[in-house]
C-alpha cells in the first residue's frame, strides 16, 4: 500500500532532486578516464583510513548509546546508533509518533560528517522492504532525498493512515550516503535487525505508541454539589485502545461500600468509558468522557442514571503512561 509522505523540514512534499552535469570530452578521453580512476581509488583508500581510525571509539559509544537507550522514559524516542563503513558510529536515528505521523529522524554527531542522500521506508512486514535476494535496494525506498548542501539531520513523516494503529509492528529501513570532509565515503544504517542477504544493512523494529491506562487511579467526581472519591484498577487495556478494570467507593477504603466495573475505549487523546455499581446501588451507571493530558492526568465530564448532568470528573491520582 502507498504512503503519503510529508518532508517534516519543508513546506512542500519530499521530492527526489537529482543533480546531473554534462562534461565535454575531447581527444584527452583516456587521460580523463586514468584521473578519475586514482579520484575514486583515493577516495576508497580515504574511506578504509577512516573506518580504521575511528572504529574502536565508535564501537565503545555504540555500548554507550545502547544503555543510554535502555534507561529513556516512554515518551522519548530512543535513539538508534547509526552506523557507517560498518562499524562506525556517527550519530542516531529516532523514531516516534503522534497520533497522525511516523517520525524518522537520522542525525549526525561526529565533527566533519555529513547526510549527502537519505533514504527510508517503513513497512508492517519487513518482507516488503524493496529488496533483492535479501538485500535491501534504498533506491526504491518510499523516502529518498538529496542533500546539497549536506546536512546534519533530516526527519521523514509517513502518514499512520487507518492501518498503523497503536500497538502496530512497524520496521523501519533508514539509509543514508555519508561524507566525510566533503567526501563520499560510505553508506550509513539505522543499527538493528539483519537483513537476509550477504550484507550488512540492518531495519529498525519499532511499535506504534498510544496512551495506555493500566495501573491504579482515584477518580473524584463533583456530583450534586459533592466531590466522591472513586478508586479504578485498569487491568487491561487492548492495542486496539478498549480497556477493563474495577472500582469501588470510597476511595483508598479498607472495603469498600460500593464496588463497580468499567470499560472504556482511549482513542489517542479522547477517553470514555461505562462504570456499573455490582454492589450498594446495583445497577446504577456513569457514563464519562475525558482529555488525556501531556502528563497523563485526565479530566472531563460525566452523566449518571437518575441524575441531572453533565458533571466534572478529574483523575487525583494515577497517570496514563505513552507507550
Amino acid at each position: 500500500m502507498e504512503r503519503r509522505l510529508r518532508s517534516c523540514s519543508e513546506s512542500k512534499s519530499v521530492r527526489r532532486v537529482r543533480a546531473s552535469r554534462t562534461v565535454r570530452v575531447d581527444s584527452g578521453r583516456g587521460l580523463l578516464a586514468r584521473l578519475e580512476l586514482q579520484r575514486k581509488a583515493s577516495i576508497k583508500m580515504v574511506a578504509a583510513l577512516i573506518c580504521m581510525m575511528l572504529a574502536i571509539p565508535a564501537m565503545a559509544m555504540t555500548l554507550s548509546s545502547l544503555l543510554v537507550a535502555a534507561e529513556d522514559v516512554d515518551d522519548t524516542a530512543v535513539p538508534t546508533p547509526l552506523i557507517a563503513c560498518k562499524n562506525v558510529q556517527i550519530g542516531s536515528v529516532d523514531v516516534w509518533n503522534d497520533f497522525d505521523y511516523l517520525y524518522v529522524k537520522y542525525e549526525i554527531t561526529v565533527e566533519n560528517w555529513g547526510l549527502r542522500e537519505t533514504h527510508c521506508q517503513v513497512e508492517a512486514d519487513p518482507d516488503s522492504i524493496p529488496q533483492m535476494n535479501g538485500n535491501p535496494t534504498p533506491e526504491k525506498f518510499a523516502c529518498i532525498v538529496d542533500h546539497d548542501p549536506v546536512v546534519d539531520e533530516y526527519t521523514c513523516c509517513f502518514d499512520l493512515g487507518d492501518d498503523w494503529t497503536a500497538g502496530t509492528q512497524l520496521f523501519v529501513a533508514a539509509h543514508a550516503k555519508v561524507v566525510y570532509e566533503g567526501l563520499t565515503v560510505c553508506c550509513a544504517w539505522g543499527d538493528g535487525i539483519d537483513f537476509e542477504g550477504p550484507n550488512w544493512a540492518t531495519y529498525i523494529a519499532y511499535t506504534v505508541k498510544s496512551w495506555n491506562l493500566e495501573g491504579d487511579w482515584v477518580l473524584e467526581f463533583s456530583i450534586g454539589g459533592g466531590t466522591y472519591a472513586h478508586d479504578m484498577t485498569v487491568s487491561e487495556q487492548q492495542a486496539g485502545g478498549t480497556f477493563t478494570g474495577t472500582g469501588g467507593f470510597p476511595a483508598e477504603a479498607v472495603s469498600y461500600s460500593v464496588e463497580w466495573e468499567v470499560t472504556g475505549t482511549v482513542l489517542e487523546d479522547v477517553v470514555t468509558f461505562h462504570i456499573v455499581y455490582l454492589s450498594g446501588n446495583p445497577g446504577y451507571w456513569v457514563d464519562a468522557t475525558g482529555v488525556i493530558s501531556s502528563g497523563g492526568t485526565m479530566t472531563g465530564e460525566c452523566y449518571t442514571s437518575g441524575q441531572a448532568g453533565p458533571w466534572d470528573w478529574v483523575s487525583s491520582s494515577g497517570a496514563a503512561v505513552w507507550c
